[in-house]
């Protein structure tokens, strides 16, 4: 499943344009985690960088199966680009 859920990241980051989405939230990244620790009980299960020097992270809660991708900047500012039950 884990696996799986890294694929499909990855599939959605490079399927989908970060600049086609204006209305994006984006935070501090410390900010961004501790909200989805607290909101949703998700921590990061899988890194990586992007072709444009960005890093992208999944977040899950196993029980919940909740999950989240962020993409941070290199000044550490986490945008959310998605995010599922």
């Amino acid at each position: 499943m884990l696996r799986l859920s890294a694929f499909i990241a990855i599939g959605l980051l490079t399927a989908l344009p970060v600049y086609a989405q204006p209305q994006v939230p984006c935070m501090d990244k410390a900010q961004m985690h501790i909200k989805l620790k607290q909101q949703y009980g998700e921590t990061t299960v899988v890194r990586g960088i992007t072709s444009s020097s960005m890093m992208f992270e999944l977040l899950l809660n196993p029980e919940t199966e909740t999950w989240t991708i962020l993409l941070n900047s290199p000044a550490n500012i986490s945008c959310l680009v998605g995010q599922g039950p």
